[in-house]
């Protein structure tokens, strides 16, 4: 029984590992993150791509949601840097 309750332990925690920013972005599924990784290597290398590369690569609805999951204003980054005091 042992022997069980430690095969399921190690499959639970090595599934919780591989997630990636990617897969977080709602609508990108594990393929569409999988084949951006192994074409880039990395995350930073994909948020770094430009919107027609990234057209090229996935389409244009998923290259949206990319796009402005790392550079629209729905991650706060653009309201964070206007509202800094100077």
């Amino acid at each position: 029984m042992h022997r069980f309750g430690i095969t399921f332990h190690r499959q639970k925690r090595s599934k919780g590992t591989f997630k990636n920013e990617l897969e977080g972005i709602k609508g990108i599924g594990e393929s569409t993150a999988t084949q951006l990784l192994q074409n880039h290597r990395s995350v930073n290398k994909v948020k770094q791509l430009s919107k027609e590369d990234l057209v090229k690569e996935v389409g244009q609805k998923k290259a949206q949601l990319i796009w402005e999951h790392f550079h629209g204003e729905g991650n706060g980054q653009a309201g964070a840097q206007a509202n800094t005091p100077q």
